[in-house]
């Protein structure tokens, strides 16, 4: 006998999943959506899939990537390839991906606590952006809105660096 779970169950499954630490396992959960997840499809839990594969790749620390690993865009191959000096590495570029989808959620939900934490926790993970993470931050945390622990280890790595972005 098989569990089969809905798409939205799915969802759940791989959000828990995320929560838990285990980013390999949320992002082989929602394989099976990989399809609407890529397209960026509109209906309520592919927006919510997308976000919890955002939290999978910023929890591997960009070791994930939705590109190679689902559909390889030939965008993203060409950008691979070529490489250029100066050019993000692909666990940064992985990130950048993250934080898109977290700048598209936050623009549905601008005053939502767990976006704002999700899209703090992803920019502090890029080289350059500990500012914004850190503002956003604190501004989270100085009215007890940070939404998860991963957001306060993300705060509490920001504050023990120097304002060049260098451990003290």
């Amino acid at each position: 006998m098989e569990l089969v779970l809905s798409p939205t169950g799915t969802v759940a499954a791989a959000e828990k999943l995320a929560e838990e630490g285990r980013a390999r396992a949320a992002f082989d959960e929602l394989a099976p959506l990989r399809e609407a997840i890529v397209n960026g499809g509109t209906i309520p839990f592919v927006k919510r899939a997308r976000i919890v594969v955002a939290r999978a790749i910023v929890r591997s620390d960009g070791e994930l990537e939705v590109y190679r690993d689902w559909a390889e865009t030939e965008k993203r191959r060409k950008a691979r390839e070529a490489n250029k000096e100066g050019a993000d590495t692909t666990r940064v570029a992985n990130l950048r991906d993250a934080v898109a989808v977290f700048r598209e959620a936050a623009k549905e939900k601008p005053d939502d606590p767990s976006v704002q934490t999700d899209l703090a926790e992803a920019l502090a993970a890029i080289p350059g952006e500990e500012g914004e993470a850190k503002r956003i931050l604190e501004g989270l945390e100085a009215k007890s809105l940070v939404s998860s622990a991963w957001g306060y280890a993300a705060l509490a790595r920001l504050r023990t660096l120097s304002p060049s972005g260098e451990p003290k």
